[in-house]
């Protein structure tokens, strides 16, 4: 019997919202964005350990926004290491949201302006 489990948290959403932020202000593609590459750095080594049991879940802008585990007893992978893997990815988020928080600082959307009147 297998089993799916998915985890997140509202650090790992935040991050990836800023991450989205960060790419329209410098004109940037995710392959591009300095913050996911290191998230997906980060993931992929921790990820190695229990490789064929955790996976990231994207959006439709590739980028992360949970865990997804996926086990079963009949594969023998040692359920501590899973559990640590998802930890050190979720803490991940939460010690370097501030870092991004910094570095896009203030974001604040103008409205859009109406368009000019034509005079007769």
């Amino acid at each position: 019997m297998q089993n799916n489990n998915r985890f997140s948290s509202p650090e790992m959403k935040e991050y990836n919202r800023l991450c989205r932020l960060y790419e329209y202000r410098e004109g940037l593609e995710p392959k591009d964005n300095p913050y996911v590459n290191e998230a997906d750095s980060h993931y992929i080594k921790w990820a190695r350990s229990v490789a064929g049991n955790l996976w990231i879940g994207y959006d439709s802008d590739i980028h992360t926004t949970e865990l997804v585990t996926e086990s079963c007893p009949e594969d023998g992978y040692d359920q501590i290491d899973l559990i640590i893997a998802i930890h050190k990815t979720l803490q991940f988020y939460k010690d370097n949201l501030d870092r991004i928080r910094r570095e896009i600082g203030p974001f604040i959307f103008l409205p859009a302006l109406p368009a000019p009147k034509e005079t007769i």
